[in-house]
């Protein structure tokens, strides 16, 4: 017959067993719902494979800041090297003054231009615009080859009561692809038809009018027709991407896709960016 010390000391051996059974129990539990929880959260981003490689991709916002800058830089880069298609350097003749009535400043039209859905056609250049700015007189790669044109009147009449500076360009219409390709026989005077839509004077992201010599981008989406300072648009897209990327993946070495999906315009919040790898790598085919 035992003692009821000897009782006693039993019970509380497996007390303690119980404990310690009951604590693994609880302890794993609390890691199985933490990982399950986790995947739920990054949406099972982290376990993500790449189509490269098989390297799991990381969270930005759980990266460390020398990999997050090392993520920025590589956006820039990309935005350089695709940008560098759509913009150019305004000159002389990229800037044009439409003078006369408030009905009239949008675009002068001469007789044999055509308006169809708001769109205005033309062969010619606004009135008041100098022979040396004739559009039809400038180099015919800006219409054919980078995609847009835009006329200029060498000097600003601001003084003269009743203008108007407005900066119309002529953009591309039609499949992209097909403005990729090397231009075809030169055009003449009455075969050449391109569509000329009005741009304000004045970049939507600084506000300041454009000059001489500034650096001017636009987006390849026939659908967005804002044009900006290259400056102003470039900082606009890494800062956008830089927010947009907090719960986003990405592998050691991400792609140009990759860092360059869902860029917007901050005006009509439409893709300024269509990525496609053909005008993101490699050299321009003119």
């Amino acid at each position: 017959m035992s003692s009821p010390a000897s009782d006693s000391i039993i019970m509380l051996f497996m007390l303690g067993w119980g404990l310690i059974f009951v604590g693994a129990f609880v302890r794993s539990a609390y890691i199985c719902f933490g990982l399950c929880f986790r995947k739920l959260l990054y949406g099972g981003e982290r376990g993500r494979i790449s189509d490269d490689d098989d390297e799991p991709g990381e969270i930005y916002r759980i990266m460390s800041s020398a990999r997050q800058e090392e993520i920025v830089d590589l956006r820039k880069n990309a935005l350089l090297r695709y940008l560098s298609r759509f913009t150019l350097t305004l000159g002389d003749e990229h800037l044009l003054c439409c003078t006369g009535s408030l009905t009239d400043t949008d675009l002068s039209l001469s007789e044999n231009e055509e308006v169809n859905d708001g769109s205005v056609t033309t062969d010619k250049t606004c009135k008041g615009t100098e022979k040396n700015g004739d559009i039809e007189k400038g180099n015919k790669d800006d219409v054919e080859d980078i995609g847009i044109h835009i006329c200029s009147l060498s000097e600003k009449e601001s003084s003269q009561e009743g203008n108007k500076w407005k900066l119309p360009s002529l953009f591309q219409t039609g499949d992209d692809d097909a403005s990729e390709k090397s231009p075809t026989e030169p055009v003449t005077n009455q075969q050449q038809t391109v569509e000329k839509r009005s741009v304000p004077i004045f970049c939507a992201i600084c506000l300041s009018e454009y000059e001489k010599c500034d650096r001017v981008c636009w987006s390849s989406n026939t659908e967005c027709s804002h044009v900006f300072h290259e400056d102003c648009i470039l900082q606009w897209l890494i800062s956008s991407g830089k927010k947009r990327s907090i719960n986003q993946s990405f592998t050691r070495h991400p792609t140009d896709e990759k860092l360059l999906e869902n860029e917007f315009c901050p005006c009509c919040r439409q893709d300024f960016i269509c990525v496609r790898p053909a005008l993101i790598g490699g050299e321009e085919s003119v």
